[in-house]
């Protein structure tokens, strides 16, 4: 393994995956779902991830430190909504927005929506405190399965990379986000993953949209 595996509970960690990053290189990380690929939110960054999981055309997710720097990347006008992710952030759970068109980022959908997520994990967060937002996606080749460790991550991944952060406890959570789409009137499920719908319901105190 030629990258090397750093941990995040070594306070230099964030530094030097930070430089990495600003030079544009993608990182390898633990997170508090699957393990993801983060690279930064411009043409440079995305391209990075298109190569080395060799899609594109696709968007990847935005994962942010605050609610205050989505409004960067989203229309939220919504009070509920509002409301209803500052109780639900930092969660597993990613939410599609309309796109923010003035925001000085590369990527979005053909529809002109985008997923944004602030993470439960406080060494990312403290990483997603130096950027507006990083790009994020699952460490996988486009069609190849998620990996579950560091160990089934594809070798062309990890030669690529330049950085691999990971947790000194082995045992980390690998189930994805749960995803709602909020572009419409009532919120409708995309993907049910770590944070239970029943009790994202509850905290927006209505029922969404499941199912086609």
């Amino acid at each position: 393994m030629k990258t090397k595996i750093l941990h995040w509970n070594n306070p230099e960690s964030i530094n030097i995956l930070k430089v990495s990053l600003e030079s544009k290189k993608v990182a390898l990380t633990t997170t508090d779902t699957i393990l993801g690929l983060l690279a930064t939110t411009d043409k440079e960054g995305s391209q990075a991830l298109d190569s080395l999981k060799n899609r594109c055309l696709k968007p990847y997710i935005v994962l942010l430190d605050s609610v205050d720097k989505a409004f960067l990347y989203a229309q939220i006008t919504n009070e509920k909504i509002i409301q209803f992710i500052k109780l639900c952030w930092p969660g597993p759970v990613t939410i599609i927005f309309k796109s923010n068109k003035s925001g000085n980022f590369y990527l979005k959908t053909s529809s002109d929506t985008i997923g944004i997520r602030i993470p439960r994990h406080s060494e990312l967060l403290k990483l997603l405190s130096h950027f507006d937002g990083l790009y994020s996606t699952s460490a996988n080749i486009s069609g190849q399965a998620v990996p579950k460790s560091i160990s089934e991550v594809n070798s062309e991944i990890i030669d690529a990379v330049g950085c691999i952060v990971v947790e000194d406890d082995v045992n980390i959570e690998t189930v994805p986000s749960t995803i709602l789409d909020c572009t419409a009137d009532k919120i409708r499920v995309i993907r049910e993953g770590a944070y239970p719908i029943d009790k994202l319901e509850k905290l927006y105190g209505e029922a969404f949209i499941k199912g086609e």
